[in-house]
């Protein structure tokens, strides 16, 4: 699901999720 949602904001943090 982080990946989707940075695709939708335009940045990658798999950190924060």
């Amino acid at each position: 699901e982080a990946v989707e949602h940075a695709q939708a904001t335009g940045h990658v943090n798999f950190q924060e999720y």
